[in-house]
C-alpha cells in the first residue's frame, strides 16, 4: 500500500485501490505451497482485521485528489468500523470510499451503506457453471459472518415486504 501510494503521488497519478478482506485464502495457500514460497496470509483472523484496518487508514490519511478506495468486504465489523472512522473526515474524503459485495451476500449491509450516503456496488458473478459455483461456495465459506447473518437478512426482507404490502391493504 505504501509503495503504491507514494509512487502515485510521485508521478502525480490518480490511484484506485481494491482492498479485499479475507478472500482467496485457500487458493493463496495452495499456490504458495505449490510454488515454494512463504504463505502470504496472516496467521489468524485478528491479524487479518488489523491488516485491513491499517491499510485502509494509511490510504485515507495519505490520499490526494484522484485517490479512491473500494472496500470489498462482507464483514459487518469491518464495514461498521469504516463508517465510524470515516466520520472523522469531511464529505469529500468520505466520498472517495466505495463498498462492494457479491450480489446475494450482505445485502442488508449494502442497503445500510447506501442509505448512509456511501457508494456501493454488487458484483454479479457470471460464467461457466463449473467455475462460478465453486467460486461462490468458496466466497460464502470465507464470508462466514455473512452466512451467520442470513437470518437477520431474512427478517429484514420479511419486515420490508410486509411494510410494503401493508401500504396496499
Amino acid at each position: 500500500m505504501k509503495y503504491e501510494v507514494s509512487r502515485a503521488k510521485l508521478r502525480g497519478q490518480s490511484l484506485g485501490i481494491k482492498l479485499v478482506r479475507g478472500c482467496y485464502m485457500d487458493e493463496e495457500r495452495i499456490l504458495a505451497k505449490k510454488l515454494g514460497y512463504k504463505d502470504p496470509l496472516n496467521e489468524n483472523i485478528a491479524a487479518t482485521a488489523k491488516c485491513f484496518k491499517t491499510n485502509f487508514e494509511y490510504f485515507i490519511e495519505n490520499r490526494e485528489k484522484g485517490f479512491e478506495i473500494l472496500a470489498a468486504t462482507h464483514n459487518e465489523e469491518s464495514v461498521g468500523w469504516i463508517q465510524k472512522y470515516m466520520h472523522l473526515f469531511p464529505d469529500n474524503i468520505r466520498h472517495s470510499v466505495t463498498f462492494g459485495q457479491l450480489l446475494g451476500l450482505s445485502d442488508h449491509l449494502t442497503n445500510s451503506l447506501k442509505n448512509n450516503g456511501y457508494l456501493t456496488y454488487k458484483n454479479v458473478v457470471y460464467g461457466d457453471i463449473s467455475i462460478v459455483v465453486p467460486y461462490l461456495i468458496r466466497r460464502a465459506v470465507e464470508a462466514k459472518t455473512s452466512i451467520q447473518s442470513v437470518h437477520l437478512q431474512y427478517d429484514l426482507m420479511k419486515s420490508e415486504l410486509w411494510s410494503r404490502l401493508w401500504l396496499f391493504s
